[in-house]
């Protein structure tokens, strides 16, 4: 029952339109409900109403999994984040296949129209941005129908308007709850950022060669910026930060690093549902400043363990849970509540922060627990 109330608390949340403290209720226990098909629902529908397109693809793409690819409802969702973020291929395939799930169902069939539609007029990135693309968006989380009306219908029922009040409740009220579109999420813009990310054309991308550790082509350097802009609003923060910092270590232009440096304050952390890949510690290891701000997920024993008044401090021996060899030890600082203990096995998701010399160190963000290191 206490876990099921995790889901229950956000089912309130969403209700109540508070999609962003609902995230923060379900997004610290993905590995407890890794299998259960609500929880994933939910996350999605949250990440829907924020507009995270990166972590409701994520969510759907697992939902899919679970039901086999058989609903059309989560074949629609997910098809709408891929043409939102510009993967027309997949987004065509994923309507088409809602429908052949299940005959003519309206948000595959108008979504497909919408696109084609939008393709062949040249207006996909206005398309995707309008009140009409929300508006056909399916829900995926059956967030439940709030007592108060659960006692009006049970009333309506018994008043002897039976037939009629399932009529209504099936035809109006019971979707509203359980396959209301996106209708209430306003227009959206690109994901926000600088104001202006584009280079003067009269400009060079790269200056003379000094110390720098990267030297770039004029082509090389436009080019890894395009893809760190392409990354940000893919929401693939991490990825974005590292091709950053190969700007900031290169011989790239002032202008370019400055607008490089615009970007940083509007990435995220992640969490453990939507990061993947990181590097290894060795990797790390070789080159901090190459990944100054990146997110890395390592699993090592606690050691050292301070508690503070704002923030909890531990060494993580990396590598110690499944040897008596030790690879590294990084100090990590956590501002958030954790029961810990020295011993413990832990995966812990954070980002890497370097010192004045240069130093690396774990600023944590997630912590899920693995067991207890035996003698």
């Amino acid at each position: 029952m206490a876990e099921r109330s995790v889901i229950e608390r956000a089912k309130k949340l969403l209700r109540s339109h508070r999609y962003s403290q609902a995230l923060s209720v379900l997004e610290p226990q993905i590995l407890h409900y890794r299998d259960d098909p609500d929880f994933y629902g939910l996350l999605a529908q949250a990440c829907l109403k924020v507009h995270d397109w990166g972590g409701a693809k994520t969510y759907l793409e697992r939902l899919n999994q679970i039901f086999d690819g058989e609903s059309p409802a989560i074949l629609s969702a997910l098809a709408s984040c891929q043409a939102r973020q510009g993967d027309i291929s997949a987004a065509l395939e994923g309507y088409l296949t809602a429908l052949e799930r299940q005959n003519g169902y309206p948000p595959a069939r108008k979504g497909l129209e919408g696109l084609r539609k939008a393709l062949r007029n040249d207006r996909l990135n206005t398309w995707v941005r309008s009140k009409e693309f929300f508006r056909l968006i399916p829900s995926v989380a059956r967030t439940g129908i709030p007592r108060g009306l659960s006692l009006f219908l049970m009333t309506l029922s018994i008043g002897g308007g039976l037939v009629i009040g399932l009529w209504g409740a099936s035809h109006f009220i019971l979707p509203y709850f359980f396959v209301k579109t996106a209708a209430s999420v306003s227009s959206a813009s690109l994901r926000p950022g600088p104001e202006n990310l584009s280079l003067p054309s009269d400009q060079s991308a790269i200056q003379d060669g000094g110390l720098e550790k990267f030297t770039f082509t004029e082509e090389q350097a436009l080019n890894l910026w395009k893809v760190a802009q392409q990354d940000f609003q893919n929401y693939q923060d991490s990825q974005t930060r590292y091709e950053i910092n190969r700007i900031l270590l290169s011989n790239a232009s002032q202008d370019l690093k400055e607008h490089a440096r615009a970007l940083i304050p509007y990435l995220k952390a992640p969490d453990f549902g939507s990061f993947h890949g990181g590097a290894t510690y060795e990797t790390v290891q070789k080159a901090p400043e190459l990944y100054e701000g990146c997110a890395v997920l390592w699993r090592g024993v606690v050691a050292n363990l301070r508690n503070g008044k704002t923030k909890i401090q531990f060494d993580l021996l990396v590598g110690y849970e499944t040897s008596q060899v030790i690879q590294g030890i990084v100090p990590v600082v956590l501002k958030f509540p954790a029961l810990l203990r020295n011993s413990q096995v832990l995966d812990v998701l954070g980002l890497i922060q370097l010192d004045p010399k240069g130093r690396f160190h774990l600023q944590g963000t997630s912590v899920h627990e693995v067991g207890y290191k035996t003698p």
